[in-house]
Formats: C-alpha cells, structure tokens, sequence
C-alpha cells in the first residue's frame, strides 16, 4: 500500500490480534497531524458522535515501511467461482 498510497496508517483493534489499515492520496494534512489537532479540526457532527477520537489516537501508529518483510498476494478471488455455484441449466 505504501508503493500506491502517500499516507498509510493502522489503528490497531483492541483486545484482538487484528487492525484496520487506512491509506489516502493526500500528503496533507497528515495522519499525525490531524490527531493531533483533532479537538482543533472541523471534522463534521456525524463524525464527531461516532468516533471517539481520543481513543482513536492512542490506537494509532504509521504503518513502517518494512523491506524484509514478504510482500503478501491474493491468488484467490472467490468471484471467479461464482457462477460454479449456480444450477445449469438443461436447455442451454
């Protein structure tokens, strides 16, 4: 994601093993920075009911460019298998 995205971050879930990795085609503002003046930003009513954005913070990290790390792939789209799903039918 770091190859495509310029921002890329994870907020990791707690009492789990999981995350959830968010990425934008902005540079700016940055991650860090809008936590960081998150009780200062105009991020609408909507938002501001649902997410807790004190926790929000403490829960994230920038997601570090890691070069050893194995570069992970999907081979398998179940999309593709679909149709296999599907009863033939006889007068085709």
């Amino acid at each position: 994601m770091r190859a495509v995205f310029p921002q890329v971050g994870i907020f990791d879930v707690p009492q789990t093993e999981n995350a959830v990795m968010v990425a934008t085609n902005s540079a700016a503002p940055t991650f860090e920075s809008m936590l960081r003046n998150r009780n200062r930003s105009t991020f609408n009513e909507t938002f501001r009911r649902v997410i807790n954005a004190d926790m929000a913070a403490k829960l994230f990290r920038v997601a570090e460019s890691n070069k050893k790390a194995p570069l992970l792939t999907d081979d398998f789209a179940p999309t593709e298998f679909l149709n296999a799903t599907k009863p033939k039918r006889s007068d085709r």
